[in-house]
């Protein structure tokens, strides 16, 4: 388990879920050490209408939050690696050592939450395709994080989101033939070319910077078409970037 966490909503079959999972454990996933997936499944109390949980059964899912995972991870027999709330049910995903080690501790920290019925399955999945399949985002969520990610840090230094600025935005491609149909296309849709050329200090080293004056708050709705355009003209989207706007300052122009 790392201390690298995120998440994210989606859709599975239908239904909205919410997802947290580790995000720094992909890069060196200790498979061999702890084979057996775990899974926890919690029925929500009081779901909403769309299978999340209603606010006012956030604090007891907390409670639950804090005494399940340092209960079910001591000693280093499993490891915490996500979690899915989706169509009434909140779902733990563990991978661990000892099966029966793991129902133990979880049927202990469980006592305090007498109204919370659960029941707990295990699988042998030495890959992990529960992490790398189902919790790991796809590439346009995982953009879609990012695009989240930068909000807020605008947010923390003050700004709104809500005013128009320049926003740029940079793709890279493999070939300059590639960057420069791209950029036939971009410039179409009201995008002004910053910088194009090769840079080797990148990979793919051909760079394309271009930008247009738009909102933050609907920056998903900028984004994910350039992240899926750039994708069509063999480019790899490498995200954006912008100025703080703080209230009662203009935008820029």
């Amino acid at each position: 388990m790392s201390d690298n966490w995120n998440s994210y909503l989606t859709r599975i079959d239908g239904q909205v879920a919410s997802i947290a999972f580790d995000l720094g454990i992909a890069s060196k996933p200790p498979k061999a050490e702890f084979p057996m997936r775990a899974l926890l499944r919690i029925e929500l109390v009081n779901p909403r209408s769309d299978g999340l949980p209603s606010p006012d059964e956030f604090a007891a899912l907390d409670a639950i939050d804090d005494d399940l995972t340092p209960a079910a991870t001591t000693g280093g027999n499993a490891i915490s690696v996500g979690r899915m709330t989706s169509a009434g049910a909140r779902r733990y995903f563990f991978y661990v050592r000892d099966t029966s080690i793991f129902d133990r501790a979880v049927n202990t920290a469980m006592r305090a939450h007498r109204a919370y019925r659960y029941e707990i399955r295990h699988k042998h999945e030495p890959n992990w395709e529960a992490y790398f399949d189902l919790l790991y985002p796809n590439p346009i969520e995982m953009q879609m994080m990012g695009n989240r990610d930068v909000c807020e840090n605008l947010r923390k230094h003050g700004d709104t989101l809500q005013k128009a600025r320049r926003i740029e935005h940079l793709v890279l491609f493999n070939d300059e033939a590639s960057m420069n149909r791209f950029s036939m296309k971009v410039t179409s849709d009201g995008f002004e070319i910053v910088e194009r050329g090769r840079n080797d200090d990148f990979d793919p080293p051909y760079t394309l910077i271009f930008g247009r004056d738009d909102v933050p708050a609907a920056i998903d709705d900028v984004a994910i078409p350039l992240f899926e355009m750039a994708q069509q003209f063999d480019g790899r989207y490498d995200g954006w970037e912008t100025l703080v706007i703080r209230d009662g300052e203009p935008a820029s122009g």
